[in-house]
């Protein structure tokens, strides 16, 4: 078994923990990799090392997981002019000036080269010494030679001499496959995983939870179970499709939605979070099966940044993708008229199947975002309007920031769905988290007196925009 990888840079603190010498001739004796720093004042990073006549599926699987799996081979040169290996390019630019040799794979025993065990293939001929005719390898390939330099690292002090010299101390053929560490931070970089997606424990559990709620849920719908389904833990819509991202560790809105396109072929999904669906538009973009709506808060700096223009489907799906960028303060009013206007146009130019609607409640007035001054009416009307239309509807959660905010508003999206509808004065009954709705204990979201920037002109503008962007009926 290899060793866990080190992970952070060479520094003096890190000095005392490393290894000596005879401990890791030992450890590659027996198969086993050992991490290599560089110095300081040269690439000052670490390469995890083993022997290439000990590689093994397994061994390069953990390699690659655990690097940037660049697999390379540092060689003595006779080895390499014995397999007729010769130098990438005649003169390098490399500024350590790593000779490359043409990349290779095994010449038998592989599919595509590229996997783990036919990599370990490649990599076990390379360090087979008894191997001595250059047939056994087809050019080019997913492997990496590196021509080191005969005196080792006293003539040129890089991994790839280090990777033969330690063989060679080893009492074993000068073979040795490298590759450089990752850092852990980078590889979560990658994914989306810091900052305001950083891991935490249980994630994988949320994950479950938010996309298996929604997939069943959409389900229901496939199967006719019911006309309305619902699932409050979801509407994640700003994950990307290999990116966290918004808090968003995944993207269940478009799990959901292609769980539906089993059945229906059509799908209309209506984003009312205060945040641009950004991650659901993006699936969709080109695509003329999903129509897309979302009435969101645009402006310079707020996240995710998009949305900003009223259509953005592309090639089949040009007109598909609609927006509805609202100013600061938005009421009742406005976000309910330019709702029903377009939504209504949408309705008649698509004709859609089925209705996803994302809740997202960050616009309600009581949401620490202050941006949006809704109440749960804007909500509501909506929701009645989506119902209204006789269709499959699947209602989703999503953004909000206030639980209490959540809980009332969502409630009462709950009982309309039901076929009833709760006064907002409503007092909220007694239970273990009443105090909670404190300093009002009813179903009433306090509006802000802030003034609704949007003007008539402004909205009618959208709406006469977007009635112009939308696809021909046929």
């Amino acid at each position: 078994m290899a060793p866990t990888p080190l992970t952070g840079r060479n520094t003096a603190a890190s000095h005392a923990n490393f290894d000596s010498i005879e401990s890791a001739l030992a450890a590659l004796r027996n198969g086993e990799g050992v991490v290599v720093m560089d110095n300081e004042d040269r690439e000052n990073e670490g390469d995890f090392i083993f022997a290439a006549e000990k590689a093994t599926p397994e061994l390069l699987a953990f390699t690659i997981r655990y690097s940037s799996g660049y697999i390379c081979v540092g060689m003595d040169p006779d080895r390499l002019d014995e397999l007729n290996l010769p130098l990438m390019v005649k003169d390098s630019t490399d500024p350590l000036r790593t000779q490359y040799t043409i990349s290779v794979d095994a010449a038998e025993g592989v599919s595509t080269g590229i996997s783990a065990a036919d990599r370990s293939r490649t990599i076990g001929i390379l360090g087979n010494f008894d191997i001595k005719n250059p047939a056994a390898l087809r050019r080019p390939g997913h492997v990496l030679p590196l021509r080191a330099r005969k005196g080792g690292v006293i003539e040129r002090g890089g991994h790839t001499e280090a990777a033969t010299d330690l063989m060679r101390l080893a009492g074993m053929n000068p073979a040795g496959a490298l590759c450089e560490l990752d850092d852990e931070q980078d590889r979560q970089q990658c994914f989306g995983l810091v900052h305001d997606c950083a891991l935490f424990e249980g994630v994988e559990e949320h994950v479950r939870y938010a996309a298996g709620g929604t997939v069943a849920a959409a389900n229901i719908l496939v199967e006719g179970q019911a006309q309305i389904a619902i699932h409050w833990e979801g509407g994640r819509h700003h994950c990307q499709r290999s990116k966290a991202a918004g808090f968003c560790y995944v993207n269940d809105v478009v799990l959901g939605i292609l769980a539906l396109q089993k059945r229906f072929s059509r799908v209309l999904y209506i984003d009312l979070d205060l945040h641009h669906g950004d991650g659901v538009q993006d699936a969709f973009l080109y695509s003329g099966g999903v129509m897309t709506l979302s009435l969101h808060h645009h402006d310079r700096g707020f996240y995710p940044n998009s949305g900003g223009e009223l259509s953005e489907g592309r090639g089949n799906g040009a007109g598909y993708s609609i927006n509805v960028p609202l100013q600061r303060g938005t009421n009742d009013n406005s976000f309910i008229h330019v709702f029903s206007a377009v939504a209504n146009k949408m309705l008649m130019a698509f004709d859609p199947e089925v209705i996803v609607v994302q809740c997202g409640c960050d616009g309600l007035a009581g949401d620490p975002h202050k941006v949006f001054n809704l109440t749960s009416n804007a909500f509501a009307q909506p929701v009645k309007t989506v119902f209204g239309w006789g269709r499959p509807v699947l209602l989703l959660g999503g953004g909000g920031y206030s639980w209490p905010e959540c809980a009332r508003c969502w409630t009462r999206l709950t009982a309309i769905a039901c076929g009833y509808d709760i006064v907002p004065e409503t007092d909220i009954p007694e239970h273990v988290f009443l105090n909670e709705y404190a300093p009002g204990f009813d179903m009433l979201t306090d509006v802000m007196l802030i003034e609704d920037s949007n003007t008539k002109e402004y909205l009618e503008s959208i709406i006469q925009e977007i009635q112009a962007a939308l696809p021909n009926q046929s």
